[in-house]
């Protein structure tokens, strides 16, 4: 939950509602921003829709080929880190923290 007295001092220093959006609301809730973008990222690389997801699940199910199996899904698991990885550095210098 935001204070509401930065919201008042805003108002007192003449701070539009837009301003008090993108300056107070707008940081304040920019880490649950990135949990919910992490989550939605994990989401999209393990969801079975997903072709390589298929592609590791018949190549070890139905071909019965183990090692070429762990082989890929050890490489997308890399490739999800990287891309993880540069989220984690793209937003991590917008995250606003509070006492």
């Amino acid at each position: 939950m935001i204070p509401r007295n930065l919201y008042e001092a805003a108002s007192v220093d003449g701070g539009t509602k837009w301003e008090m959006f993108w300056k107070i609301t707008f940081p304040m809730i920019t880490p649950i921003l990135i949990v919910n973008l992490i989550y939605t990222i994990t989401d999209s690389f393990t969801s079975y829709s997903n072709k390589i997801m298929q592609l590791i699940m018949t190549t070890v199910q139905e071909n019965m080929k183990f090692e070429y199996g762990a082989t890929l899904a050890w490489i997308y698991f890399a490739a999800i880190v990287v891309v993880m990885g540069l989220v984690y550095l793209l937003f991590n210098k917008h995250i606003v923290y509070i006492d």
